[in-house]
């Protein structure tokens, strides 16, 4: 099953949001990734959203940046929700504006098919 849905995947929502409690105490990359216990490079993927954190990683993040992890991944999964119900809806949209193309479409023929007749 993919994680996948909407504009973004929960790891990049992850990500996002350890950068974001990383940039609000004023941390560069290798001091986090020092705090973390971590390599430079696995923290930018984890921010990047092309690597998930591994449980002892968001262990360290909850200490470390002083983060409520229940904040984000209830927060996460919210953000998952929301882009999913905007992409049925724009769907949904879509179907409809072509449903009335369709019947405008068949409203002129109809109408050309009144002219016609009454032509005869």
């Amino acid at each position: 099953m993919s994680n996948t849905y909407g504009q973004k995947n929960i790891r990049e929502i992850i990500g996002q949001r350890i950068k974001s409690s990383r940039e609000t105490l004023d941390w560069t990359i290798t001091r986090c990734a020092k705090e973390l216990e971590i390599t430079q490079s696995y923290l930018t993927q984890i921010e990047q959203g092309t690597k998930s954190p591994s449980l002892e990683v968001l262990q360290k993040v909850r200490t470390k940046l002083n983060v409520d992890l229940n904040e984000i991944i209830s927060g996460s999964l919210e953000h998952v929700v929301k882009d999913q119900i905007l992409d049925y809806q724009h769907s949904k949209v879509k179907r409809m504006e072509k449903a009335i193309d369709g019947i405008e479409k068949l409203s002129d023929e109809i109408k050309s098919i009144i002219k016609e007749t009454k032509k005869r």
